[in-house]
Formats: C-alpha cells, sequence, structure tokens
C-alpha cells in the first residue's frame, strides 16, 4: 500500500471504504478522493512557495463581491476558487470565493465561505481547493431534471434515480473557467448529462451513462470537457455467429455475402410463423455490479416488411448450481425493416432480471428469441439476425 499525507488529510491505494478508510484511491475511491488530494498537496506546495498574491485593500469578512487593489499585478483566471486569508491569523480570518474579474493588480471575487466577521487589511490571496469544497456531496433523484448550479463548484454530484434522469450544466458565462465538478450514477436508472442547448461537452450536445457510470466535468474557455471513470456501462458484442441455434425450435443459419461489396457475415433466420430461439453464454465478469442488462439487436432481411418483436431472457448459473434452471422474465424490443438489405439496430430493451441468484464469476445464459406470435409483429418474412449488443454495468475497474 501507498500512503500520502498533504494538508492534514491522508490518502492510500487500498480500497475506499467510507467508514474504515474514507481515503482509498481503489474500488471507486479516485472518483471522490483524487482531486480533493491533488488539492492538498497543491495547498501545501502553494505555502512552501509563497505563490498568489497580497492586498492592503481594507475589508470586512462577509460574503457577497468583494474587490481587492492587489500590492502587485497578478492575473487569476476567472472561475478560479481563491482564498483570501489575513497574514497575521490565517485560520482565523478568511473569505474563500471564486473569481469573477482579475486584471493586472484589479481583483474581484465572489465570496461564499467566511470565517470571523472582522476587518482585515493584510491578505494573502491565492488559489484553494477546501476541505468542504472538494467534499461536497450533493444526491439528486427522481426522474425529470435537475440543473448543476454555481454552488456544486468541487461537489460530487450522485444521480440516485430509478429512471431516466437529466443534469443540466450551466452555461460557460456563468460560472467561469476552471469550473469542476463529479457526477456518478448510483441509482437502477440511466442519467444523461446534457449542455442545455447552450455549450457542448467533448464536442457533443449530451453524453450518457448507466448505473456507475460518470466522472469529472470541468469547464473551458469555450466547452465543458469530460473525463469518464474507468467503470460505469459496458458494451459486449455478440454476432449470430456466436450463438447456438436451440435443439428445438431453432432459427436457419444462413452464411451470406453482399452482392457488391462482398461483406460476408453469418445471420440466423427467424420464423415468421412460430416462435424460435438461438443461446449464447458470457462468463459475466468480477466487476459486474450484479444488476439488470439491456440488448439491442442487429438485424437484416433479403425480403419483406413490416415490424418485428426481438426478445431476450436470462440466468444466472453459480459452481454447483444446476444448468437446467427456470429462465429470467423477458424484455421485447419492436423494429420495422426500412429497406431490404439495410442492417437494422433496435432501441435497447427495458432492463432484464437475470434469474437466479447473480454472483461474482456466475455463468449468463442468454436466450434470443422472435415473439413471432406477438400482435406487434407483422414482419411477413424471415427476419435475419446479425447480432446483439449486451449492455451491462460494471463498479470497479478490474476483475482482481
Amino acid at each position: 500500500m501507498s500512503e500520502i499525507s498533504a494538508n492534514g488529510n491522508d490518502y492510500n491505494t487500498n480500497d475506499y471504504d467510507a467508514d474504515t478508510n474514507s481515503g482509498g484511491l481503489s474500488n471507486g475511491g479516485h472518483r471522490l478522493n483524487l482531486l480533493p488530494m491533488l488539492g492538498d498537496v497543491m495547498q501545501e506546495v502553494d505555502a512552501v512557495r509563497g505563490a498568489g498574491a497580497t492586498s492592503a485593500t481594507s475589508l470586512a469578512i462577509a460574503t457577497g463581491s468583494k474587490s481587492f487593489t492587489l500590492d502587485a499585478a497578478v492575473t487569476f483566471r476567472v472561475g478560479t476558487y481563491l482564498r483570501m486569508e489575513s497574514r497575521a491569523d490565517p485560520t482565523g480570518k478568511y473569505m474563500e470565493g471564486t473569481v469573477t474579474a482579475s486584471s493586472g493588480t484589479s481583483l474581484t471575487v465572489n465570496v461564499t465561505a467566511t470565517q470571523s466577521s472582522s476587518t482585515v487589511s493584510d491578505w494573502r490571496i491565492h488559489a484553494y481547493v477546501s476541505a468542504q469544497l472538494a467534499r461536497a456531496e450533493r444526491t439528486v433523484t427522481g426522474a425529470g431534471t435537475e440543473t448543476v448550479a454555481a454552488t456544486d463548484m468541487g461537489a460530487a454530484i450522485l444521480c440516485n434515480a430509478a429512471s431516466a434522469k437529466t443534469l443540466n450544466l450551466p452555461a460557460l458565462a456563468d460560472v467561469g473557467v476552471g469550473f469542476w465538478f463529479h457526477a456518478i450514477g448510483i441509482g437502477a436508472g440511466d442519467w444523461t448529462a446534457d449542455g442545455n442547448s447552450a455549450e457542448t461537452i467533448n464536442g457533443q450536445t449530451t453524453v450518457s451513462f448507466g448505473k456507475y457510470g460518470g466522472g469529472l466535468f470541468i469547464t473551458t474557455a469555450t466547452e465543458w470537457l469530460f473525463f469518464p471513470s474507468s467503470v460505469g456501462r459496458q458494451t459486449v458484442w455478440i454476432p449470430a455467429g456466436a450463438m447456438k441455434q436451440a435443439t428445438t425450435s431453432g432459427p436457419a443459419a444462413a452464411d451470406a455475402e453482399a452482392s457488391s461489396n462482398k461483406q460476408n457475415y453469418i445471420r440466423l433466420d427467424f420464423d415468421k410463423d412460430a416462435d424460435e430461439f438461438a443461446h449464447f453464454s458470457a462468463a459475466m465478469p468480477k466487476s459486474w455490479n450484479l444488476g439488470t442488462v439491456k440488448a439491442a439487436f442487429l438485424w437484416t432481411a433479403p425480403s419483406g416488411s413490416g415490424n418485428v418483436v426481438w426478445g431476450l431472457q436470462a440466468v444466472a448459473v453459480s459452481d454447483d448450481d444446476p444448468i437446467d434452471a427456470a429462465w429470467g422474465t423477458a424484455q421485447t424490443v419492436t423494429d420495422a425493416l426500412t429497406a431490404t438489405g439495410d442492417l437494422m439496430r433496435t432501441a435497447e430493451t427495458g432492463a432484464i432480471t437475470i434469474a437466479g441468484t447473480p454472483a461474482a464469476g456466475d455463468l449468463g445464459f442468454f436466450r434470443v428469441y422472435r415473439d413471432a406470435d406477438n400482435g406487434s409483429d407483422s414482419f411477413n418474412a424471415d427476419a435475419g439476425l446479425v447480432g446483439v449488443c449486451l449492455f451491462f454495468d460494471t463498479f470497479t475497474a478490474a476483475d482482481n
């Protein structure tokens, strides 16, 4: 185990545990502790080298906009979080806040945190990541939209929603350069970060996540940057060629080749008159969160028209469990063929609960089918399955 102590706080490379090892960086602890650790290190470096500025401006300690005349020209970036403290009593008399304007010897700060109400004229001013700021935590619940506020600077926003949730990001003009926060999904529902029609996130208008997905958001002069965590939603591609046709009621397999450019692929042709099934299995990684999964189906057809209803169900089998176990409840999705010979991709299914009692290292058995006798299945020919995208969520970055 490696350890570091900085600014009165201890960090280590062991697994994070809120009760027994709150300074851990492994097992997801990096999401809460990495930036606070860097901030603590920066504060110690800052104190050693005497970086920052000084001012003799006489001001009463209070929240709100405060203007300083600096003893020497120092330019701070708008949005930088500063601490203004009395050189004679730095822990007893100080203000903290975000730079709103800085030019030469003129500095304006929106103060949001204070200690004391005294009037001070021996200011030392420097960039700062307060323990309160770095470890702020806010949980958002319920479906719908939540807006990230300027007071969320440095916060960990935990999205604990059972259904879809959207976080609207503030405009760059409102928070400035260098504004940052973490957002992590901890509920069953997917969540989306939205630039709110005004800003982009890594060049995109939105980014979406599943449970445990998320990461660090930080502003530049022109857009939001997003640095994803190494855990969260994962995708596995299962081609039709990796599936086994059911011995009972299985689809026919076809070795297909495109007529002009000769793309070759295996297709499983599911009948229009009766339900047919294909199977695949997957040894689920230890990093899987043991929760629900979702699926999207990629398919095509050389002829026909109408809608196809695709379905998937699953069961998890542990060591010394019977393989002949009951399937879980299936989820289906309906998709229409827009043109023969085109590749079609369905929407994602709803959350699929895997039957059994899922445990780390289980073997998952999955059954794909066309629900031909469903009233919504109107496709009048064989539907050719090309493969399935399986989506699941992880809670650790490795399987050790």
